[in-house]
């Protein structure tokens, strides 16, 4: 019986359907992918870009079967085809009005900030300039000289 079943897998001329000859030793398998060696590892960012890529097409089938339950509900079936469905639209575009309006207020709010950070700097750099003037070596050795102290590096001690 099992040489009836060789038999008929092989054709005339003695080759099987795959082309090799019947006592040849079969095609070797296509190697496998190349894994890294023992003790050699991936980076961690690549193997949570590689554990990442694996769940896109689960997340896709997933989201395409919420999204086809949800469409044939009934609740949105009523809700489209009647009044309600200009009351969503209406609550949608307010909110979206409402977010713009609340972007461009935190905007001018930034641009004052700014501008009040520009006069600080500006006001700083004059107050420094003040102190410095007012620590001077020269400011200073003369207000002590008014006082009738002496420097020690002019004043010549006799000898």
């Amino acid at each position: 019986m099992a040489a009836a079943a060789t038999a008929a897998k092989t054709a005339p001329g003695g080759q099987d359907r795959s082309g090799s000859t019947a006592g040849a030793a079969p095609h070797p398998s296509p190697a496998p992918a190349r894994e890294p060696a023992p003790g050699v590892h991936l980076p961690l960012q690549r193997r949570r870009i590689m554990a990442g890529a694996a769940m896109v097409p689960v997340a896709a089938a997933r989201t395409a079967g919420a999204v086809t339950e949800l469409s044939d509900s009934s609740l949105i079936m009523r809700l489209t085809r009647g009044r309600g469905w200009i009351a969503v639209l209406c609550a949608l575009l307010s909110g979206i009005v409402a977010l713009n309006v609340v972007s461009l207020s935190l905007n001018a709010g930034a641009g004052r900030t700014s501008f009040q950070i520009d006069a600080l700097k500006t006001e700083n750099s004059a107050l420094r300039g003040q102190i410095a003037e007012r620590l001077s070596a020269t400011r200073v050795e003369d207000a002590a000289a008014n006082l009738g102290l002496a420097n020690p590096s002019l004043a010549r001690s006799p000898t």
